[in-house]
């Protein structure tokens, strides 16, 4: 489960957790993920990657598999500002024009970390327009 994401100063941070299947034992785990888009290839390098486990009881991993993480439903017409701040943080790391920036994200469904993937496996075929100059 992605337990949160943010993009802060043209890094990606990615909170994953979930439960190590083990027989007889109960073990969680969290791993946080700090990550850049490379300027050469548009690609993302890891910058840091933590991991811990941990032994659990058995009510905790309950809890730990009812928890929802669905991601933010895609925003409507009253959450213009909302996407304002989702150009925004995915021009900070694309440098793309506020148009391409948006439709990017239109193909995503206004999912950032989607955009970003987008980004990255199409960055090659990306007109040089579609960068602020």
């Amino acid at each position: 489960n992605i337990d949160s994401s943010s993009l802060i100063n043209n890094h990606v941070t990615a909170v994953l957790s979930g439960i190590i299947d083990s027989p007889g034992s109960y073990r969680t785990f969290s791993r946080t993920f700090v990550l850049a888009v490379n300027p050469a290839n548009g690609s993302f390098l890891i910058l840091n990657d933590q991991m811990s486990i941990i032994r659990s009881l058995p009510d905790t991993v309950e809890k730990v598999e009812s928890q929802s993480f669905a991601t933010a439903p895609a925003p409507s017409s009253s959450g213009v500002n909302n996407q304002a701040v989702l150009v925004r943080q995915l021009q900070e790391v694309t440098k793309m024009t506020d148009q391409f920036c948006v439709q990017c994200l239109e193909a995503a469904e206004w999912d950032v970390q989607r955009a970003m993937t987008i980004f990255s496996e199409m960055r090659a075929s990306i007109p040089p327009e579609a960068f602020i100059s």
